[in-house]
This record gives C-alpha cells, structure tokens and sequence, in this order.
C-alpha cells in the first residue's frame, strides 16, 4: 500500500484544497489532525477534536459517478475562487452544511490553493 503525508500546518479558517494523488483504483484517503500538546482542549470552534479521534475516511474513485456531479461542480467553483474569499453562507448552502454553521463562523473564508490544481 502507497502512503503519502502531508503536514498543513496551523492555519485560522479557511478552506484549504490541494490536488489529491492519481487515482488509477479506488483509494481510501484518511486525514485527521496533529494536535499539539500545548494545545488546550476544549478551545475554538474545533476544540471537539482530539489527536486520539479516529481519522476522517474518502474514498475516491478514478470517475465521477451521476450523483457526484453536484459535489463536483461545487468543487470547481471553490477551485476557481484559489486565492480569494468566498461567503460562509454559499458553501454551506452549496455543500449542505447550514445545521453546522454558528454564529462563531466568520463571514468569509478565504479560499487557499498551496498548489495548482489540476484541470478536469
């Protein structure tokens, strides 16, 4: 099995997108966070998550299925904002996230592409 790790680093809210690897098969991609030990829990609007939670599970496939088109196309409009801010409101409607949305979000979120993503 292929492992690939990257380390983000601390960032304020954002919404960070990077190419994922070639996918030539379906591949479980895994993510989760590195808490530091001088993080205090229990803090900010993430403070739920612990180093010991169980990593976030994807499955990616090579094509995009009929019902993925939507989720698709929200993605390349994130993808087109690289560098930009876009509205809390927009992604969470565009993404079906308006029941995690609090009044501690912030109006905008700027929208980071450490690297370029690749055409679709």
């Amino acid at each position: 099995m292929t492992s690939l790790s990257r380390d983000l680093g601390r960032a304020p809210a954002s919404l960070l997108l990077f190419p994922a690897p070639a996918v030539t098969a379906p591949l479980l991609w895994r993510s989760s966070y590195v808490c530091q030990p001088e993080e205090e829990p229990g803090g900010g609007l993430f403070g739920f998550v612990r180093a010991v939670a169980p990593a976030a599970e994807t499955l990616l496939v090579k094509a995009i299925e009929p019902s993925d088109q939507s989720t698709a196309a929200h993605l390349d409009w994130l993808g087109s904002a690289c560098g930009e801010s876009v509205a809390v409101t927009e992604v969470a409607n565009r993404f079906d996230l308006e029941a995690l949305i609090s009044p501690d979000w912030p109006d905008q979120l700027p929208v980071l592409c450490p690297e370029p993503l690749p055409a679709r």
